[in-house]
């Protein structure tokens, strides 16, 4: 697609700030349920393709629907930099050499996944939650340091909980139900899914000071939980540590 290649140009032009991947969702209808969330919280029905996202931290940015011109979406990419850079990811990639066919990465250049790991990626892209959960529990078992499974499994585990929701009957009832746990821990869950990270750990902080007993302590292993989600590294969740520490003592 020639949008891809201007994509992966514009990349090779930041000088590897970003990295492009090309994904058929007809090809992969897990990735897309997994994406429905953030989608139609940002755009509504998706009624155009491609569909270009960003990801920040596992976090994904929505861009926009359909072919753009290049113009608009280089200022896209400014802000997409520029966030990251606030969230503290500031690395780069290692660029293959466009190939002689017309510009296309070359494939053989990606580090190939741990067995598990490809095996839970290959199973979310069939939808199949309780596989991915599966292959990266044993990932766990085999190598209780590997941060990578740990971080997928907190993920995988997230997805499958929204690929259930109804995202405006869930927002109603937080809205509705302020001191109603399930409401806000839902509502929290789609907060991280559509990348409003700190958003969702004052929701719960607030919730862990109105609550008492098991209700507090169902609502202090969630937010737990959606720290292992966004990755311990992120300074957001040193932050929401110490407000969750605040909150509790």
């Amino acid at each position: 697609m020639q949008h891809l290649r201007e994509l992966a140009q514009a990349a090779r032009d930041k000088e590897g700030r970003f990295q492009v991947v090309g994904v058929d969702l007809a090809a992969a209808p897990g990735v897309m349920q997994a994406l429905t969330p953030v989608l139609q919280q940002t755009f509504g029905q998706v009624t155009a393709l491609p569909v270009v996202i960003g990801l920040v931290g596992g976090q994904p940015m929505p861009f926009y629907l359909g072919v753009q011109p290049m113009s608009q979406v280089d200022q896209l990419l400014d802000q997409f930099l520029q966030a990251a850079v606030t969230n503290g990811v500031t690395g780069r990639v290692e660029l293959a050499d466009a190939d002689a066919a017309g510009g296309e990465a070359d494939e053989d250049a990606e580090a190939e996944l741990p067995p598990l790991h490809q095996a839970a990626y290959d199973a979310v892209e069939r939808g199949d939650w309780t596989a991915a959960q599966q292959a990266y529990e044993q990932a766990l078992r085999e190598d209780a340091g590997d941060e990578q499974a740990r971080l997928g499994l907190a993920q995988v585990q997230l997805l499958e909980r929204t690929s259930r929701m109804d995202l405006t009957a869930v927002r109603q009832a937080a809205a509705d139900r302020p001191t109603d746990v399930q409401a806000q821990l839902d509502a929290a869950d789609l907060d991280v899914v559509g990348g409003h990270v700190e958003d969702a750990f004052v929701r719960l902080v607030d919730l862990v000071r109105a609550t008492t007993g098991e209700d507090r302590d169902r609502v202090r292993t969630h937010l737990l939980g959606l720290f292992d989600v966004v990755g311990s590294s992120d300074p957001r969740v040193g932050k929401a540590r110490s407000a969750l520490m605040s909150a509790l003592f």
